[in-house]
């Protein structure tokens, strides 16, 4: 009945009231050898309370239990000579505050615990190491982490002293300061705790006991921070099943390991499947356990909600928070947790992958006032807050995207180590924040830094310290100190050989950006060998021979002024038929609305963006006909039609035509309820009246694979079964039987964060910007997936020059 574990990541701890059996029976032996004469009602009336208020507790009815517990505290302070009856009822009173949100009247009762302890002597026994660690766990969630190191750090001088450096007693301080230490960023530290407890943990009573799996999680996941998930996984399992064995299937300590071992684990290796697998297990056990109204019920709900919405099942995830946050509405009466309001975060970055922005930015910055009233700005809780709001205003608004990640890393600095991988994590984002602001420098000092850091905590040869690497390469690229890149890259491929092999497709990418360095320093010699290198490794790749060209037509002819300029711009994550929800098609539509938008003068009321539900293919259609396009686009203005959505199979009952998939689309009905890509072409041909028309298409036909696009394995149209019309340029994610895939690294597809990019630069043609676009998407697949994706581009009777997206328009008129 104690509140021995509290739930952390990877940590193995539960929630309950007070102290446990063992300690019970300690208490009524204590009672009688302190020679007093107890009330023997009162005391029984106070234990039976206590008991109550565990069930109330169980049943998630917080604030019962919250009633019961304190009535038991007023009768323990009639009571003379009975201080550990007390402090089992402070301790109920402390946990349940706790549970409720009610984080510093709990903090009070805390410290009256203590001093009670102290006072009569009692924090050198196993009753004052409880609450020592008990008081640190709650100090740790409010990111105190100071403050709850010096507590466990005193548990573990007064286990050593009292019973013994390897004794039972002292194990759970012991894990439960590892655990802080692996939070907190401090590996270093944790590394001899974690091996202390494993030898406890091997003992008789040390394998019968919740030290075994608990040892095994936190050496799990020190075996993660190191970016061995492999060996995370296996220790995770080995703690699985020490927990059943010791346990039972279905106790709450396994649905635990499932959730915060587990889980995480499988999130780390971007299994999104296997992580809700095991998140449905926890679920079962919750529910069995503590009911459907429980906070432990909605926290794990909470877990699945952001484990999906990550998987881009963005219906259930938000199903899956609507319950959650019934449950805390009616059990928390209105206070806040962490978990609730994590629920609330989660909701927000939903909201910004389907691409609303204002909504999502109105969610998070709602959350971190809540986050902040609890937590203080100190908090990494806090930080992660300012960090998701900063990726959220960093296209449209990088300004104060800077101003956000800097208070993110301040209130980073204040909460955790360096070494933290969450840091490492804000650091990052800082480089490429700055970046896109075009603030090098502070981009460099950040990167820099996240880089040592990221050494420290993952390793020189880890795949975070590597894309750091990469990162920096790129940026000195950018300001001309092309030997320091060119000896930065050479690191990274010796680390690849080192850990890969010679002959991996991780190194394609990196010696043909060697390659390319080489010759600017005028190195032909070593620039001719890596480009060969890099040439024999590409053939080798699936699909390298099925790469096709970049194909113009281009008609010379007098280059006519653009008139106007108008665009339709598709994305659909969240598909009617949710089996095919897509991550970031939403957003990467709406980012490519406000480029078009913000950076490439087309003007608000000239850019038609249908997301989701209101991408239907009726809407598609009509937009392209009648009630947008081909009412107002005239033959001398130029026309952007963008979509980002499902590629369909081709099949015979269709005659081998691939479908665009939109938001009302049957995937087994797709002649009748999808649009035929060769259709398309027809459609933009003949109802836009424009001449000049630009068809980008972030979608493939191939296998959908974790993070790509496209319902089955199939070819990708072509030039030849698009049938293109004149006066039509069209720019493909992939070429044929490739995939298009979404990126590791940031919230969109890397095909359109790419362009994007590429298309930003400068003023410049759609074909130049193409051709960096291109090598960027290839190498950033390479790299991150061991995959090849290609776009392409092909046109048809352009007449005049390549277009320029962010031409001056010479003759606008008024929108709709």
């Amino acid at each position: 009945m104690n509140r021995v574990f509290k739930r952390r990541k990877i940590a193995l701890r539960g929630k309950s009231l007070a102290f446990c059996a063992s300690i019970c029976a300690a208490l009524s032996s204590y009672i009688w050898i302190a020679g007093q004469a107890p009330a023997l009602a009162q005391v029984s009336l106070v234990n039976t309370l206590l008991d109550t208020a565990q069930i109330e507790y169980n049943k998630g009815s917080y604030q019962s239990a919250l009633s019961v517990s304190e009535r038991a505290l007023e009768t323990a302070k009639e009571l003379k000579g009975q201080p550990f009856l007390q402090a089992k009822a402070l301790l109920n009173v402390a946990s349940t505050l706790t549970a409720l949100g009610r984080y510093k009247e709990a903090e009070e009762h805390y410290k009256s615990l203590m001093a009670l302890l102290e006072a009569n002597k009692l924090i050198y026994t196993e009753a004052g190491l409880l609450a020592f660690n008990n008081y640190a766990s709650q100090a740790q969630s409010l990111g105190r982490y100071t403050e709850a190191s010096a507590l466990l750090s005193k548990a573990v001088s007064i286990g050593d002293s009292s019973f013994g450096p390897l004794s039972m007693q002292n194990v759970l301080s012991i894990n439960n300061l590892a655990a802080l230490y692996l939070g907190w960023g401090k590996q270093d530290e944790a590394v001899p705790l974690i091996e202390r407890a494993a030898k406890i943990a091997k003992t008789p009573k040390g394998k019968k006991s919740i030290a075994l799996p608990y040892a095994l999680c936190n050496a799990a996941k020190l075996a993660e921070l190191r970016g061995n998930y492999k060996q995370s996984e296996e220790l995770c399992q080995q703690a699985l099943l020490a927990t059943k064995a010791i346990f039972g299937e279905k106790h709450p300590y396994v649905a635990l390991v499932y959730k915060n071992g587990l889980a995480q684990t499988a999130v780390k290796n971007q299994d999104y499947e296997t992580a809700e697998k095991y998140l449905a297990f926890a679920l079962e056990i919750d529910q069995k356990a503590n009911g459907t109204e429980s906070l432990t019920y909605a926290d794990t709900l909470v877990t699945l909600a952001d484990i999906e919405s990550k998987a881009g099942k963005y219906t259930k995830a938000m199903e899956h928070l609507e319950k959650a946050k019934a449950i805390y509405k009616t059990v928390l009466a209105g206070n806040d947790t962490i978990n609730s309001i994590a629920a609330d975060v989660t909701e927000g970055s939903i909201e910004s992958r389907l691409g609303n922005y204002d909504s999502a930015i109105e969610k998070l910055n709602s959350s971190l006032l809540k986050a902040k009233a609890i937590l203080g700005n100190s908090h990494i809780f806090v930080a992660k807050l300012y960090k998701e709001i900063a990726e959220a205003e960093s296209f449209h608004n990088p300004k104060l995207a800077t101003e956000k990640i800097e208070e993110a890393l301040n209130s980073a600095r204040n909460s955790v180590a360096k070494t933290n991988p969450d840091f490492i994590d804000i650091e990052r984002t800082a480089g490429r924040i700055y970046r896109l602001a075009g603030m090098n420098d502070k981009a460099r000092t950040y990167l820099e830094d996240a880089l040592a850091n990221a050494q420290i905590c993952f390793s020189a040869e880890s795949l975070a310290s590597l894309s750091i690497q990469r990162e920096l390469a790129n940026l000195e690229e950018d300001l001309g100190e092309n030997q320091k890149a060119c000896e930065r890259l050479k690191s990274v491929i010796s680390q690849i050989e080192k850990n890969h092999g010679a002959e991996s497709p991780l190194l394609i990418a990196d010696l043909q950006d060697l390659a390319e360095l080489q010759k600017r320093l005028n190195q032909g010699d070593e620039a001719r060998a890596n480009i060969n290198r890099a040439a024999f490794l590409l053939e080798k790749m699936p699909g390298a021979s099925e790469q096709t060209a970049v194909k113009l037509d281009l008609k010379a002819g007098s280059n006519k002024p653009i008139t106007d300029k108008w665009a339709l711009v598709v994305g659909i994550s969240n598909f009617r038929d949710s089996s095919i929800n897509l991550k970031y098609a939403a957003k990467d539509a709406t980012d490519f609305a406000n480029f078009l938008t913000q950076k490439a003068g087309f003007k608000k009321d000239h850019v038609k963006l249908l997301l989701n539900d209101n991408a239907t293919r009726d809407g598609i259609i009509r937009n392209m006909g009648e009630n947008w396009l081909g009412r107002l686009a005239n033959p001398d203005d130029l026309v952007v039609v963008y979509v980002s959505s499902h590629g369909s199979p081709s099949n015979d009952a269709a005659d081998g035509v691939n479908f665009l998939v939109a938001h009302d689309t049957n995937k087994d009905s797709l002649v009748s309820t999808g649009i035929p890509m060769q259709w398309l072409s027809k459609m933009v041909k003949e109802q836009v009246h424009s001449n000049r028309v630009v068809l980008i298409l972030d979608v493939c036909h191939s296998a959908a694979a974790s993070g790509a696009k496209g319902l089955i394995k199939q070819p990708a149209n072509t030039p030849e079964t698009l049938k293109i019309g004149e006066g039509q340029l069209v720019i493909c994610s992939s070429s044929k039987d490739q995939v298009s895939w979404e990126s590791k690294n940031y919230p969109n597809s890397v095909f359109t964060r790419r362009l994007i990019e590429a298309l930003s630069e400068a003023p410049r043609p759609v074909t130049e910007a193409f051709e960096q676009m291109k090598d960027d998407v290839q190498k950033e697949v390479l790299r991150d997936r061991a995959s090849l994706q290609t776009p392409i581009l092909w046109s048809k009777q352009w007449l005049g020059s390549p277009p320029v997206l962010s031409v001056q328009p010479v003759a606008p008129r008024q929108g709709l």
